[in-house]
């Protein structure tokens, strides 16, 4: 048991939270609805109760301390904590979740969302979904931060690993219009491309990584860098460019007609991970389930 000297009262940190929130005691005050008075003792027993000042007291409000900065940090990542558990234990009791919050990289929001949110509005009419699309990096960021409850992502670093629910590996090709000269072919090599224009994504993509080294060792005529796999994937249509990204999301148009993708064989591009990841010990089985078997219909590497 924690002795009881060293435990810090729950009402004194939500004003706290509060007063760092409106760098104001009155306003902190008025947002909850107490007085002045209560907030700034609250806060005055928590400073001598930790032995440091958690804000500096300005004319024109309250700032905070180092020490106040870290221990905000850890009092709103105690609360998307506690939201988690509160979550899993109503999942455990049969209480339905109403709200999911999902990050995602584009290429999967294009690729696997609408096969995944058909089946699961289907069985879950009344559970709304909160999306935010954003590249790989961001993608982590918002799960390791408890502000996303699942995320989609390519290549998720090392330190990520406890979170991985379901992989799909997709393989990179060269993605071009159907009348390309080059859409005949049953697989490319990297000098292959050399002449043509090509479209790449830029650093806040994971898939930067994978093929920033091709331009070192080919003349390649990059003529697109863009954060945006669709803009790639759309402007491959009405020109003779050559996009370099998996053929995930691309269905519909190498379908109809307008897009060809064609797989190119070279060492230094890696097969694409991409990851479902959820917080271990947090249970989402109803939307995550949906999402892994969307993940391996499309695993293109067993």
């Amino acid at each position: 048991m924690i002795p009881r000297s060293s435990q810090i009262d729950s009402t004194a940190l939500r004003y706290f939270e509060a007063a760092a929130e409106y760098q104001s005691v009155r306003h902190a005050a008025q947002a909850l609805n107490i007085s002045a008075s209560s907030v700034s003792r609250q806060i005055a027993g928590l400073e001598d109760r930790l032995g440091i000042p958690l804000f500096e007291r300005c004319p024109r409000g309250l700032i905070l301390t180092s020490a106040g900065e870290l221990l905000l940090f850890h009092v709103k990542q105690s609360i998307r904590e506690l939201e988690y558990a509160q979550r899993a234990i109503r999942e455990m009791a049969g209480v339905s979740v109403t709200k999911f919050r999902v990050a995602l990289v584009e290429t999967a929001a294009r690729g696997i969302l609408a096969d995944v949110m058909r089946g699961f509005w289907q069985e879950n009419p009344r559970v709304k979904v909160s999306l935010t699309v954003a590249g790989s990096a961001e993608v982590v960021q918002l799960l390791e931060r408890g502000e996303a409850d699942l995320a989609l992502a390519f290549d998720t670093p090392r330190e990520t690993e406890r979170y991985v629910y379901e992989v799909a590996n997709l393989h990179l090709g060269a993605v071009m219009a159907a009348d390309h000269p080059l859409a005949a072919s049953g697989t490319l090599r990297v000098p292959d491309l050399v002449g043509y224009p090509i479209f790449l994504p830029d650093a806040s993509l994971m898939l930067h990584s994978a093929i920033a080294e091709l331009e070192k060792h080919w003349p390649l005529n990059v003529q697109l860098i863009t954060n945006s796999i669709s803009a790639m994937s759309l402007l491959t249509m009405c020109s003779s460019g050559v996009a370099i990204k998996t053929r995930l999301g691309l269905a519909d148009e190498i379908a109809r007609g307008e897009l060809a993708f064609v797989k190119v064989r070279e060492p230094t591009l890696t097969v694409q991970r991409l990851s479902l990841l959820v917080r271990r010990g947090m249970p989402f089985p109803s939307l995550a389930n949906h999402i892994a078997r969307v993940l391996q219909e499309v695993n293109e590497v067993r």
